[in-house]
C-alpha cells in the first residue's frame, strides 16, 4: 500500500491549491493501480460520457460504481448540488445496462455512498480518510472492494462476515436500501401481506411481547434467509448465478437432486415474484461468491446471523446462541449409543445441537463400516430438529446440511432434511389432537401468537387443511411439496381443479385417505388463486412433522428452551401457560407468578410429548432453575398425573455454569439432566460446576441451596429488618451545599443545588438543576448502598427531604419553614410535569411509599444497617440519629451498642456471606439481592450473659475501630473501600477469629468460598421510572 500514498497525499488532503481535476486524476490513478481485483475492461474511467444524448460527463467510473468528484465537500451546498447530478448518471447507467450500480460523492476525504433505491435516491455509509498513510489506503481499499466485490475470493470468517456482510458493511446498506424500497412498492401484493402476518405470528409465538411486528425486522430476517439459502447451494457447489431467482429460494436444484427440505418456498421468498427482486438476489448471488463455501465452518450462519441482527435487537427477541463447546459436551453427555438412539432438539436455533448430533451419528456408522447411503438413509430418520422460529429453521436446514457435508450427497438415496418449523409445545392441543391419525389446520384459525388484538384473523378464508398422517414421514413430506407445486399453477378459479390421482398413486395414498387429500388440495388451489399460497404447502408441512414425531417418540431430547419469563408474554400466553401449568400442578403463583418461566414448560412438555419412556433429556436453562423459588415444583421430577397419563422425570446431576467465563447468555445458566421415568426422582442439590475461561475450565463438584414456600426464617430477628426509603426522582432532592458568598447568609439556612449524576435517566436528566436557599434542618444525609463498607459508613450524600422527627411535613406544615416550601413547591411541580401517567402520588408521597420515610422518624438510638444487594453483605452498627436510610439499605433497631457490633460481626463474616450466597439469586456479575436471606440461618438473639455472644460484639468494635482508621481519601469506589477495610481484617486476624465463632455457633458448612467474588452491587439507582 506504500506506493499508493503518493497518491493519497494528493487526493486524500485538502488544500487550498489542489483542484477538483487533482482530485479527480489521483483518484483514478489509485483506482487502477489499487488491488481491487477488477479486469483490464473494468478499470477506472476518467470523464465517461453519460451516452444519453447529453453532453454530461461521468467523473469516474469503475466497475458498477459511479464516482462523482468535487474539491471540497465542507463548502456550504458542495453535496446538495452533487447529488442530483449522482442521481440521473445512476438511473442512466440502469436504464442502459439493466444493472443496479452503487454511487459515490466524494472529496477524497469524505466519501458519501448512495444508492438509487427504486427512485428513490438514498445516501446509506460514509467513510472518512482521516490520513493519507498506508493503514487509511488500505481501509478505503477494504470498503471499496466490499462495495465492488471484485477482489480475490475470501474465507469466510467471522470477521470477514461480519466486515463484508455485516450490518455496518457498505454491501448490506446497498442491498438493504434497495430490499426497504422493493418491500414498500409491494406494500398492498397480498402474498407478501400473508407471508409477514404468519411470520409475525410465528415470532409472537416464540418471543412473546419481546417482539413487535416491525417491517425493519422483517426485512433484516428476509435478506439473511435469501443469503442463508444462496450459502446452501455454495457449500455444494451448485452454482446459483445459473438459475432463475425464484428457482434458487424454491430450491429447485435441490428437489431435482432429491434433496428435500433444505431450501424451499417460505415467507421470504416474495423478492423473487415482483419486479426489481430478482435483480437484488442476483446481487446477494454475486456478494455471496466473494467468498469459499468449500470449507466453511459449521457456525458460520450463527455468525452471519449476529452481523446482521443488531445486538440491541437480539437482546429483545431473547436469541442467544448456545456455545458449540457446550452443545458439543451436551450432545456426547446423552447421546450414548448413536446408532440406536434417535435424537431430537425441540428447540433447534440455528442448529448446533443438530450439529453435533448428526456427526456423532455419521461417525458411529463410519466406526461400524456402514455404508454411506445407507447411513444418510437411517441419518434421516435418527436426528431431529424443529424451531418456531422461520430464520431459525433456515440456518438450522443449511448446518444440518454442513454436519453431512458435500462429499457424502454424491452417494446417498431421496433425502429429506429433517429440521421442520414447528410448535413444540403444541400449545391447545390435547391428548386426542396428539394422537390422531391426521392432521387438522383451520387457515384462519386464531393462534397463540395473538397480538394484543387478539381477535383478529388473517383473511377472510374459513376453511381446514387435512392430511393423514401415514407411517412414512418422507413420503409425507414429498405427498405434500408434490400438491402444494402443483396448486402453485393454478390461478385461475373459474378454471376446474386439477387431477391428483398420479400423485397420489406415486405416494401409496389410497380411499378414504385420498378424498381427505382431494378436498385439502382443493383448498390450496383456491388459496393460490386468490394470491395466498403457495405459503400453506410450506406451513403444512412443517405443522405435520411434531405431529409425527409426538407418535414416534425419540430416545434423546437436547437442547436450549426459549426462555421467555410469564410477564413477556402476550395475554393468550399467559393464559395457555398457566392453564397447562396448573393441570400439570407446576404453577407457582404469588409473589414469584411474574418470574416464571416458559423454560420449565418447554422441558416438561417436549418430555411428554416427543420422549419415549425411559429416554434420556439434556437441556440448557437459566441458573434460577437450579434453586429459585418459581422452580420448585418443577424441581421435584412430578410433571403430569391425569390418568391415564403420568409423566415423571429422574433428574441427575446438573451443570452449574455460572462462573463460566465469558459470559455464555445475559443471565447464568445451567444444565440440566434426566431420564423419563416411573417414579419422579427430584433435581438434586449436588452440582458439577464449570469454572474458569473456556479453554481452560475446570469441573469440580457443589451444592445450590433449593429454595422453597415451606422455607422458614430462623432467626429471631427476622421481623426486625426495614427496607429504607425509596428516594427518588435524585435530580429533585440530593443537593450539594452552595458555599456561602461574601455578605454570608441568615443563621440556620443554607444554599443547595441538585446534585446532579451520569446515572440519571430521561425524563429527568433533561431538567435544569434547582438552585434555592433551604432551613438546614431539612439537609438530611442520605447513606446508600454504596456509603456502607464492612463496620463503618462512608461517603453519605445530601438530600433535601420535608421531615423532622416528628414525621413527614404535610402542606400546611410546611408553610412555617418559607424556604423549605418555596423550594418544595419548585420540585413538587417538577414531579407532577414529568412523572409518567400511571403514577398519582406527588413527590412527597412517592418519597414516603409504604411509609419508607415514616418508620425512620425518630431515629432509634442503635441502629444495624446493611446492604440490600451484591456479592456480598456489607454491615455496620451506627449510633448517627441523623442519617437517612435510603432502599438500598436494610436497617433494624438494636438495644444497644453491644448487640449492634453482634450483629455486624456476624453479618460480616465470611461463613455468613457463603450461606447467604448459597440462597441469592444470580446475574452476570455474580450473586444480587441480599434482601432478608440472613435471617432465614439460625442467628439467635443477642444475650450480654452469653461469653460468645459478647466475644463477637468485643470482635465487632474491634473491628469498628481497625475500619475507622483507614484513609479513603484516595479511594474513588466503594468496592475499592470494602476491600481495603477487609483486607486490613484478615490481616490483623479479626475475620479469621469471627469466622470460627460464627461457623461455630451457626453451624454452617466453611466451604464453598469461591463463591465470594467481589464486592459488585446493583446500582444506587433504581430502575424505575423516576430514577
Amino acid at each position: 500500500m506504500s506506493s499508493l500514498v503518493p497518491l493519497a497525499q494528493i487526493f486524500a488532503v485538502r488544500s487550498a491549491t489542489r483542484t477538483e481535476a487533482d482530485v479527480q486524476q489521483n483518484l483514478g490513478a489509485f483506482l487502477t493501480l489499487a488491488p481491487l481485483g477488477l479486469a483490464d475492461n473494468q478499470v477506472s474511467k476518467v470523464e465517461v460520457p453519460t451516452g444519453d444524448g447529453t453532453r454530461r460527463r461521468i467523473d469516474v467510473e469503475y466497475g458498477r460504481l459511479i464516482i462523482e468528484v468535487k474539491k471540497d465537500l465542507t463548502v456550504a451546498n458542495a453535496v446538495t448540488k452533487a447529488e442530483p447530478q449522482l442521481q440521473g448518471y445512476l438511473k442512466v447507467k440502469r436504464d442502459a445496462t439493466g444493472d443496479e450500480y452503487a454511487g459515490i460523492i466524494t472529496d477524497g476525504v469524505e466519501w458519501l455512498l448512495y444508492t438509487l433505491a427504486g427512485d428513490e435516491f438514498k445516501q446509506v455509509q460514509t467513510f472518512t480518510m482521516k490520513r493519507a498513510d498506508s493503514d487509511s489506503i488500505e481501509r478505503l481499499t477494504n470498503w471499496l472492494d466490499g462495495i465492488l466485490l471484485t477482489g480475490p475470493k475470501l474465507k469466510p470468517t467471522p470477521d470477514r462476515i461480519e466486515e463484508r456482510l455485516g450490518a455496518s458493511s457498505p454491501r448490506f446498506r446497498l442491498d438493504r436500501a434497495r430490499l426497504e424500497a422493493l418491500y414498500n412498492d409491494q406494500s398492498n401484493d397480498a402474498e407478501t401481506t400473508l407471508k409477514r402476518e404468519l411470520w409475525a405470528r410465528l415470532l409472537r409465538t416464540a418471543l412473546g411481547t419481546n417482539f413487535e411486528d416491525d417491517a425493519a425486522l422483517f426485512l433484516d430476517h428476509t435478506l439473511l434467509v435469501i443469503e442463508a439459502e444462496i450459502i446452501a447451494h455454495l457449500v455444494v457447489g451448485i452454482d446459483p448465478s445459473t438459475l432463475e431467482s425464484d428457482a434458487v429460494l424454491a430450491g429447485a436444484a435441490f428437489k431435482s437432486a432429491g434433496i428435500i427440505g433444505v431450501v424451499e418456498a417460505d415467507f421470504f421468498d416474495w423478492p423473487a415474484k415482483v419486479n426489481g427482486g430478482p435483480a437484488i438476489i442476483a446481487d446477494l448471488v454475486r456478494e455471496l461468491g466473494q467468498f469459499t463455501w468449500e470449507d466453511v465452518e459449521h457456525d458460520v450462519l450463527k455468525h452471519l446471523y449476529e452481523a446482521i441482527i443488531s445486538p440491541e435487537t437480539r437482546k429483545g427477541l431473547g436469541e442467544y446462541y448456545t456455545a458449540d463447546w457446550l452443545a458439543k459436551a451436551i450432545v456426547d453427555e446423552r447421546v450414548t449409543d448413536p446408532l440406536n438412539q434417535r435424537v431430537m432438539d425441540p428447540a433447534c436455533g440455528s442448529g448446533t445441537f443438530v450439529f453435533h448430533a448428526v456427526r456423532r451419528f455419521l461417525d458411529a456408522t463410519d466406526a461400524a463400516g456402514f455404508a454411506n447411503r445407507d447411513a444418510l438413509t437411517l441419518l434421516q430418520e435418527t436426528v431431529f430438529g424443529m424451531d418456531i422460529h422461520p430464520v431459525s429453521v433456515v440456518l438450522a436446514r443449511v448446518t444440518y446440511l454442513l454436519a453431512i457435508g458435500p462429499e457424502r450427497l454424491q452417494d446417498r438415496g431421496t433425502l429429506s432434511i429433517p429440521v421442520f418449523l414447528g410448535d413444540s409445545v403444541q400449545w391447545g392441543r390435547g391428548a386426542g389432537a396428539l394422537s390422531s391419525d391426521v392432521f387438522t389446520m383451520e387457515v384462519d384459525a386464531e393462534d397463540l401468537a395473538g397480538s394484543e388484538a387478539e381477535d383478529e384473523q388473517l383473511a377472510g378464508f374459513a376453511e381446514t387443511l387435512t392430511f393423514p398422517l401415514g407411517s412414512d414421514p418422507t413420503e409425507l413430506d414429498m405427498l405434500i411439496a408434490d400438491l402444494a407445486d402443483l396448486a402453485a399453477q393454478y390461478t385461475d378459479a373459474t378454471r376446474p381443479i386439477p387431477v391428483i390421482s398420479h400423485i397420489l398413486k406415486a405416494r401409496g395414498v389410497k380411499d378414504p385417505q385420498a378424498d381427505v387429500v382431494r378436498a385439502s388440495f382443493k383448498t390450496l388451489c383456491e388459496l393460490n388463486a386468490a394470491g395466498r399460497d403457495h405459503i400453506w404447502g410450506y406451513v403444512v408441512r412443517n405443522q405435520i412433522r411434531p405431529l409425527w414425531l409426538a407418535r414416534n417418540p425419540v430416545d434423546v431430547l437436547v437442547g436450549n428452551p426459549p426462555w421467555v419469563a410469564y410477564r413477556y408474554m402476550t395475554r393468550t400466553m399467559q393464559s395457555q401457560f398457566k392453564a397447562m401449568l396448573e393441570s400439570r400442578e407446576l404453577w407457582t403463583g404469588g409473589a414469584v407468578a411474574t418470574n416464571q418461566d416458559l423454560a420449565a414448560l418447554f422441558i416438561a412438555r417436549t418430555v411428554e410429548v416427543f420422549l419415549k419412556p425411559g429416554g434420556s433429556f439434556g437441556f440448557v436453562t437459566p441458573y434460577a432453575v437450579l434453586s429459585r423459588l418459581q422452580y420448585e415444583l418443577f424441581r421435584t421430577g412430578d410433571w403430569l398425573d391425569a390418568d391415564p397419563l403420568h409423566i415423571n422425570a429422574a433428574f441427575e446431576t446438573p451443570w452449574d455454569l455460572a462462573d463460566v467465563r465469558p459470559d455464555l447468555f445475559p443471565v447464568p445458566s445451567a444444565v440440566i439432566f434426566g431420564t423419563r421415568a416411573d417414579e419422579a426422582v427430584a433435581l438434586p442439590e449436588e452440582v458439577i460446576a464449570f469454572r474458569g475461561r473456556v479453554g481452560h475450565i475446570l469441573r469440580e463438584d457443589d451444592t445450590v441451596i433449593q429454595l422453597s414456600a415451606d422455607d422458614a426464617y430462623l432467626s429471631p430477628y427476622s421481623s426486625r429488618p426495614i427496607q429504607g426509603a425509596t428516594v427518588v426522582p435524585r435530580v429533585l432532592t440530593f443537593v450539594d451545599e452552595v458555599p456561602a458568598g461574601m455578605l454570608g447568609r441568615p443563621a440556620g439556612t443554607t444554599a443547595v443545588k441538585s446534585a446532579r449524576s451520569t446515572q440519571e435517566k430521561k425524563p429527568w436528566k433533561l431538567l435544569d438543576s434547582v438552585e434555592s436557599p433551604v432551613e438546614e434542618s431539612f439537609v438530611r444525609e442520605v447513606l446508600l448502598g454504596s456509603s456502607m463498607v464492612p463496620y463503618r459508613v462512608v461517603w453519605p450524600h445530601k438530600a433535601v427531604l420535608p421531615i423532622t422527627d416528628s414525621g413527614v411535613l404535610k402542606p400546611a406544615q410546611m408553610l412555617h419553614y418559607p424556604l423549605l416550601s418555596a423550594r418544595w413547591a419548585i420540585v413538587d411541580g417538577l414531579y407532577n410535569a414529568n412523572k409518567s401517567a400511571k403514577t398519582k402520588m406527588n413527590l412527597t408521597e412517592r418519597l414516603n411509599f409504604q411509609s419508607g420515610l415514616t418508620r425512620q422518624l425518630p431515629a432509634p438510638a442503635h441502629r444495624v444497617l446493611y446492604t440490600a444487594s451484591g456479592n456480598r453483605i456489607a454491615a455496620a452498627y451506627t449510633a448517627n440519629t441523623d442519617y437517612v436510610i435510603e432502599h438500598k439499605l436494610y436497617w433494624l433497631k438494636v438495644d444497644s451498642e453491644g448487640e449492634g457490633q453482634y450483629l455486624a460481626a456476624i453479618l460480616n463474616s465470611d461463613a455468613v456471606a457463603v450461606a447467604v450466597a448459597k440462597r441469592q439469586s444470580r446475574g452476570l456479575f455474580g450473586t444480587r439481592d441480599i434482601d432478608t436471606l440472613p435471617w432465614r440461618l439460625p442467628i439467635p438473639a443477642y444475650d450480654p450473659d452469653n461469653e460468645t455472644h459478647v466475644a463477637l460484639a468485643d470482635l465487632g468494635i474491634a473491628a469498628t475501630a481497625t475500619a475507622m482508621t483507614i484513609d479513603f481519601a484516595d479511594v474513588l469506589d466503594f468496592k475499592d473501600a470494602r476491600r481495603l477495610v477487609r483486607g486490613a481484617l484478615a490481616a490483623d486476624g479479626t475475620t479469621e477469629a469471627i469466622d470460627q465463632i460464627v461457623t461455630r455457633m451457626l453451624d454452617l458448612n466453611p466451604s464453598g468460598s469461591a463463591i465470594l467474588l467481589g464486592d459488585a452491587e446493583d446500582a444506587d439507582f433504581p430502575d424505575d421510572e423516576e430514577s
